[in-house]
Order: C-alpha cells, then sequence, then structure tokens
C-alpha cells in the first residue's frame, strides 16, 4: 500500500485557539488543492495552544474527545477532503476534569476524533500543566496503522519500538524541539526510523512564543533506512512537496527471542508469518514488494535488500510556492507520497 503524506510546519500563536486553527485550516486546504491525493496531514505539537504557556492558559484551551473546537473544525475539513489529520493539542481527562495531558489527537477522513496519544515524557515546564501518558497505542485506519510520539518521547527507543511491535506501519511525530538542538533532533528522527525499519513523519513548529525558547523546524519523512526522502531546512514561508514512496509494503526485524507461534509482521497489518526462533535461528526477516519473504543471514545482506526495495520508488521531486498566510512569517509545510 502506498498513502500521500504532508507535514504542516508553522508558527502557533500563543493562547489563541480561533487564530491557530485558522491556519491550519488554511494549510489543510493548501495542502489538498495542491496534493488532491494526500491520505494524511500532521502538524506539530500543540499548535491549537502555543509551546510556553501558564497552567491557567492551558486549562482554558484544553478540549475533551471527541467534540473539543478544533476537532469540530478539523473534523469538518478531515470529511470534506477525506483525509485523516493528526495534531498536537492539551487535552483533558473526561473523568478527572482537572487533569491535562499533552496530546495528538488523530482525525479519521470521515471527520471523526477517534482518539488521542498522551505524551509519555513531558518535558521540562510541561510538568507544570500536563500529566504523563501511560500508554502506547497503535492506531488502526484505512491508510495502515499509525504510532504516534510527541516531541520528546522520540528520544528514547521505547516508545517506537513498541509500536513498531504492536504493529505500525508508519510512525508520526508531533513535535515543538527547540534550538539549539538541531543535530539532537536529525540524529533521533533517523535512529527511530532506522531501529525499527519504519517510515517516520515529522512536523515540528518554528518561531517563538515570544518568552524563553524558539524552534527550528526541520520536519521531515524518513525512509525505513534512516535516510531523508524530505525535509524543510530553511525557516521561511514556502510549500515544499516531494514524490516519493512513504510506506513500502515491507518492515523487518530480527526474529531472535519473538515467542513461538503466529507473529503479526510489523508494518504489514494483512501478512502474518509463523516464526519459530527456536527452529530458524537469527535470521534478519522482510517481505518484498513481490510478496516473497526474504531471510538474511548477515545485518548488510539484509541493507542490501532493504536498499532494492527502496530503489523502485519513484524519484523525488521538490517544488516551491507561496503559502497562504503572507502575514505570518517562516512557515513551512513538507509532503512526501507513498
Amino acid at each position: 500500500m502506498k498513502i500521500s503524506v504532508s507535514c504542516a510546519q508553522l508558527l502557533p500563536k500563543l493562547g489563541d485557539r480561533a487564530a491557530n486553527l485558522e491556519k491550519m485550516s488554511a494549510y489543510v486546504e493548501q495542502i489538498m488543492a495542491e496534493k488532491p491525493g494526500t491520505n494524511l496531514i500532521v502538524f506539530p505539537e500543540l499548535m491549537t495552544s502555543g509551546y510556553e504557556g501558564t497552567p491557567e492558559m492551558f486549562q482554558e484551551l484544553a478540549e475533551t474527545l471527541p467534540n473539543g473546537e478544533s476537532m469540530q473544525v478539523m473534523g469538518a475539513l478531515a470529511k470534506k477532503h477525506h483525509v485523516h489529520i493528526i495534531y498536537g493539542l492539551p487535552e483533558r481527562d473526561p473523568v478527572l476534569t482537572d487533569v491535562l495531558y499533552n496530546a495528538a489527537v488523530l482525525i479519521n477522513s470521515d471527520g471523526i476524533a477517534v482518539c488521542t496519544y498522551r505524551k509519555v515524557h513531558p518535558f521540562a515546564d510541561e510538568k507544570r500543566w500536563c500529566r504523563a501518558g501511560c500508554e502506547v497505542p497503535v492506531f488502526d485506519t484505512e491508510i495502515g496503522k499509525i504510532g504516534i510520539m510527541i516531541c520528546w518521547d522520540t528520544g528514547f527507543p521505547e516508545i517506537a519500538r513498541c509500536c513498531a511491535l504492536k504493529g505500525a506501519d508508519l510512525l508520526v511525530v508531533s513535535t515543538n524541539w527547540e534550538d539549539p538542538y538541531a543535530d539532537d533532533w536529525d540524529l533521533i528522527t533517523k535512529a527511530r526510523a532506522f531501529d525499527n525499519t519504519l517510515h517516520l513523519v515529522a512536523a515540528n513548529r518554528i518561531g517563538d512564543d515570544g518568552k524563553t525558547l524558539s524552534f527550528f523546524g526541520h520536519s521531515k519523512i524518513m525512509g525505513p533506512t534512516g535516510r531523508e526522502i524530505a525535509a524543510l531546512d530553511e525557516r521561511k514561508e514556502v510549500l515544499s512537496n516531494a514524490d516519493k514512496g512513504i510506506i513500502s509494503p515491507y518492515n523487518t526485524y530480527k526474529n531472535a527471542g519473538l515467542p513461538a507461534g503466529p507473529i503479526s509482521n510489523p508494518g504489514i497489518a494483512s501478512i502474518r508469518a509463523a516464526l519459530n526462533p527456536a527452529e530458524s535461528d537469527d535470521y534478519f526477516y522482510a517481505l518484498g514488494n513481490d510478496g516473497v519473504h526474504h531471510f538474511s543471514r548477515t545485518y548488510y545482506e539484509h541493507q542490501d535488500f532493504l536498499e532494492s526495495l527502496n530503489a523502485d520508488d519513484t524519484t523525488a521531486d521538490t517544488a516551491d510556492e507561496t503559502a497562504p498566510d503572507a502575514a505570518q512569517t517562516d512557515e513551512t509545510a513538507a509532503g512526501g507520497e507513498a
């Protein structure tokens, strides 16, 4: 299966949900006009609120699944364009209503806010207003199984690995990764994709909230061997698109230590393989584009096989266009097709 994905790299306005929703809506409309086959649009962390707010601000702007204000606005657009949308927001617990989470919501192509992922690793001052999440779900959609991480979650291998072991086809990162740590960001996005042989789509914000932090962007789409398919490395008002494979029909894992019996192959919801580590030793396993199972004895042989799969992807192509809101600065969107 192939899908088309776009990252929206924006500058939110601190504390102004209405303005941020207006901007997000404009980008959804532009992306769908430019790339009408887009299946998934990813926005940064806390896109509806901005980052450096007070606990009182987050309490005021927090929303509850599934009928929050932003969920209704984005849901209408998702349904209109038959596209999935993921974005960050402060979420209110539906039972413990004074408890908030730093969350990312997934809206399906029917316009329904079906679920949220709650950040497991709140960073620094976030702990003043939000509680840590305690689950690592994988969301089953019509475009495949999606695992979501938020910002600092990406710095730890466990969250992405849990998603892969639960059968994720795609890793999505909604983030506010700040200066001066661009090198760390580039490293960990490559690592999480490479660790799990999964494509990774990461949307980071730019600009600042007029306080202590600034954010550098570098939104990107990574291939399963940790190589960039599309990346936004400049802080300026452009729309950059790249056409290339996002989800190839394979994933891989080393089967040593896996339990005997039927095992879901991470990355392919429809394919199951019965692997018995006691009988099959330490093989690297992957499914080829032709549907044939491939086993490699060595890491290098395995990488050669993965590269041969990637060679079937279409070549990348980039186009720059003016973003919809000329009054705003330093905003970008990246897209890739799979």
